[in-house]
């Protein structure tokens, strides 16, 4: 819904979270949330607004209202709440990225939960990772989060692919920048490979962030794409077909999304319920 219709909608003066961007329709967050909060029998409602950058000004006024209770925040608006909020996270802080606004004693505070998302499908591979290289591909705002990840699990040798390295500038020894072109040498001592670019999603589902005569890169690899529709990329094809490791991004998408609904109430999702509607909704 659009901010004209969500002011003069039943939500407006129910309970309620939100996912907040420009585009929006596309999210899964509310059928992720609303699900977690009938599961828990919790009286409020999960709904995705879109918002137009006219409109920011006056959202922002709205949201000290009882009936708001927090909301996500996506493309474009991950760094525009930065300066909205009473406070923020150390991570926020940390990595310029938030994604999550928490009502907590009457101040809005910002939260990045990309990277507890993220992090918690590599658990497994911690001892895998430690010590060793890895490689990013792009540089938007999910990459921070995911570089912040990557050093706290103590991987060394990072290397940020992008179509401008010229212009990053990471203040840390172990975080290197590569174009398109130069990246390879890097990704052969690189046991993990990270796709952060929207290479795969709809619309550029026959695209990968790596060409088919590079692909040799990716065996005995473990191949993570944050694209999770569709659930199979061009990028974990690619990584199956050379003998790699492909992880998904639903379990980041999950996981992401119960970091947020544990901030705001305590409660975790139902993770194998969820798990099931989102497979059969995106099957």
């Amino acid at each position: 819904m659009n901010f004209n219709t969500y002011i003069n909608s039943e939500l407006f003066h129910k309970p309620h979270y939100l996912v907040v961007g420009d585009p929006v329709s596309h999210s899964k967050s509310p059928l992720m949330h609303n699900l977690a909060l009938k599961h828990y029998g919790i009286e409020a409602e999960y709904a995705a607004l879109h918002l137009a950058m006219a409109d920011l000004t006056s959202f922002i006024s709205l949201m000290n209202r009882d009936e708001f209770r927090g909301c996500n925040i996506t493309i474009p608006y991950k760094n525009a709440f930065n300066d909205i909020v009473d406070q923020t996270d150390p991570l926020v802080e940390a990595t310029g990225s938030m994604n999550t606004v928490v009502k907590e004693e009457g101040l809005l505070v910002g939260y990045t939960t990309d990277i507890a998302g993220f992090s918690i499908p590599l658990n497994k591979y911690r001892d895998l990772l430690k010590n060793e290289g890895a490689i990013i591909f792009g540089s938007g705002g999910v990459s921070k989060a995911v570089i912040h990840a990557l050093l706290q699990l103590g991987m060394t040798g990072i290397c940020v692919v992008s179509r401008n390295p010229e212009s990053l500038d990471f203040k840390n020894e172990r975080i290197i920048a590569a174009d398109y072109n130069t990246w390879q040498h890097a990704g052969e001592n690189a046991i993990l490979l990270v796709n952060c670019t929207p290479l795969g999603m709809k619309g550029m589902d026959d695209k990968s962030p790596i060409v088919d005569q590079d692909k040799y890169l990716l065996m005995g690899k473990i191949c993570y794409d944050l694209v999770y529709n569709p659930l199979n990329t061009p990028f974990l094809e690619q990584a199956v077909d050379s003998g790699g490791i492909g992880i998904g991004g639903l379990d980041m998408l999950i996981h992401q999304g119960s970091e947020s609904f544990r901030l705001w109430t305590g409660k975790t999702f139902p993770i194998d319920l969820i798990k099931k509607e989102l497979l059969n909704e995106l099957s």
